[in-house]
């Protein structure tokens, strides 16, 4: 499976892209700057999982403690990595997504997932 549309986040949400890359042939991995922040960051991975069946975290973070929560109907998996830094991984349909951010709190971050990130996901990547 091919990746046609990475999950991103909009100028609506209050960030831009400031860099574009895939890792490997299947991987998007977008990094965003809050708009007037540029200390607060954002980086979105997508991949169909038909492209890796055995990878079940796509974050690349590793040596944290994950906790698992439900976000609009979708298990999603959440860790912190220090005070301003953290990591979500989950599953919608056939791809699998992560975001990482830094520079913002731990409510920030929910809130990223659950009105932007994981919300999108649900609505737009359903098989």
């Amino acid at each position: 499976m091919v990746l046609k549309r990475p999950l991103y986040l909009t100028r609506y949400a209050g960030f831009s892209c400031y860099y574009l890359p895939l890792i490997g042939k299947h991987t998007a991995d977008i990094g965003f700057q809050r708009l007037g922040q540029p200390e607060t960051t954002v980086r979105v991975r997508t991949m169909p999982q038909k492209a890796d069946k055995s990878m079940k975290d796509i974050s690349g973070v590793y040596s944290v403690t994950w906790k698992d929560q439900v976000i609009d109907g979708v298990p999603v998996s959440i860790a912190k990595i220090n005070d301003t830094s953290y990591v979500a991984h989950w599953k919608v349909g056939n791809y699998q997504f992560s975001a990482q951010a830094a520079g913002m709190s731990a409510p920030q971050f929910k809130a990223l997932l659950e009105n932007s990130l994981v919300d999108d996901s649900a609505h737009y990547f359903v098989k």
